[in-house]
């Protein structure tokens, strides 16, 4: 799966980065993940219905656990869905994208990428059946 992660900032520097970086390291054995920030805005036009995803995050009690996630990647893979967009900091006006929560907390954008590349790790070590370390 390809996983397109937009993050309304103009870039990501220090700790942000670093962690960011490692959790896309992390997740390469499962996914390709494409980090794309202000300067590659999300275009709903360029979406293919029939093999893209579209995630919104957005403030709010969390929706899924990590295996809730994880039933929700999985049920995506085996319908040929190979692209997930998931969108942080943006409207939530893009049309057939599923509203995905996080924390209720007021995150900055950058925090709440990392927290959802922390979840997307979670649910693919859950669905190779591996156990998730710290």
């Amino acid at each position: 799966m390809n996983c397109y992660l937009y993050i309304n900032e103009k870039n990501i520097s220090g700790n942000h980065s670093s962690a960011i970086e490692e959790f896309i390291k992390r997740l390469s054995p499962y996914c390709k993940v494409v980090l794309m920030t202000n300067r590659k805005r999300f275009n709903p036009d360029t979406v293919n219905k029939s093999d893209h995803a579209v995630f919104i995050i957005k403030k709010g009690r969390s929706t899924c656990s990590s295996t809730e996630l994880s039933k929700q990647i999985n049920t995506l893979q085996i319908n040929g869905i190979s692209n997930l967009h998931v969108l942080v900091g943006y409207e939530d006006t893009i049309e057939n994208a599923t509203p995905f929560c996080i924390s209720a907390a007021d995150l900055s954008n950058k925090t709440t990428a990392l927290l959802f590349l922390e979840q997307l790790y979670r649910a693919y070590t859950i669905i190779q059946g591996k156990t998730y370390h710290k």
